[in-house]
């Protein structure tokens, strides 16, 4: 069975993402922000009218002209608010289903915790898995990382021969059901891609390595947006903690604390040849 038989509608981690499909990640950010500054912009706005409208600098023209536009910018915010509490609501039913694992997973909602995965495998038209990669947000940041521009990753679409697709088999194992497994996948199983790579002076090495980072960095920035993590809540200093005893301003500007580099998402911790040099 290929990519493209994968049945990902049946996992429970599938309607996120549909969400993905027509709403990115990155732009419901964007759009929350953009609705919260310009509620807030409005407000201030309308207050200071307000607040200057019956004092000596504003005249009567400009007060009459401010009281006809009062009621507009009222509709405004409360439209702009109300969207902006869509976009909020959309963000939380992605988290609630991005950060949930129960036990007893299967092994299909194994590849489903990977977001960047599941976006891929559903990207993929006829079961062209390269093509998916590439065109995916994931993709498009390992080939950027790895120095290529997406105008030749598009000349290699057009001009490469055959599709690429990829066993099930080799999907649902633990070490290749991610993104980054997908794409050594990718690279080790098609010679028309692992080709253009070498042609654009790019080592299976370097590859991979971009991969990683790219994995790396997603995962900690979407992890960070758990708020509400017990080791993300236990990093907030409590009051008056460190009143107790005196402040080594050297050593904090020139050193960082090794017991917080532990990142529960890739579950492992950095600096482990210095804590083998400490202990």
């Amino acid at each position: 069975m290929t990519f493209k038989k994968l049945p990902i509608k049946k996992s429970k981690f599938y309607p996120i993402v549909v969400l993905e499909r027509v709403l990115p990640h990155e732009l419901r950010h964007i759009l929350y922000k953009w609705s919260s500054t310009s509620v807030l912009l409005l407000i201030a706005a309308l207050v200071s009218f307000l607040a200057l409208e019956g004092s000596a600098v504003m005249n009567e023209e400009a007060a009459l002209f401010g009281n006809a536009l009062v009621p507009k910018v009222t509709g405004i915010i409360l439209l702009i608010s109300a969207f902006g509490a869509v976009v909020f609501l959309l963000e939380t039913f992605f988290r609630s289903f991005y950060f949930r694992k129960e036990d007893g997973d299967s092994p299909l909602d194994s590849v489903a915790l990977d977001i960047e995965a599941l976006k891929i495998v559903d990207g993929a038209k006829r079961g062209d898995m390269t093509k998916a990669f590439l065109l995916s947000a994931f993709g498009r940041k390992v080939l950027r990382r790895s120095g290529i521009d997406r105008r030749s990753a598009k000349k290699f679409l057009k001009k490469r021969m055959e599709i690429f697709l990829l066993p099930m088999g080799k999907v649902v194992r633990e070490d290749t059901a991610t993104a980054s497994g997908i794409a050594k996948l990718i690279l080790r199983g098609d010679k028309e891609f692992s080709d253009f790579l070498f042609g654009s002076g790019v080592r299976e090495k370097e590859f991979i390595g971009a991969v990683r980072w790219v994995a790396r960095e997603s995962a900690e920035k979407t992890y960070r947006e758990k708020w509400w993590s017990r080791e993300y809540l236990g990093r907030i200093k409590g009051v008056g903690r460190g009143w107790s005893f005196g402040e080594a301003y050297l050593l904090n500007r020139y050193g960082r604390d090794m017991l917080d580099e532990y990142n529960p998402s890739m579950g492992t911790r950095r600096n482990q040849e210095e804590r083998k040099q400490l202990e």
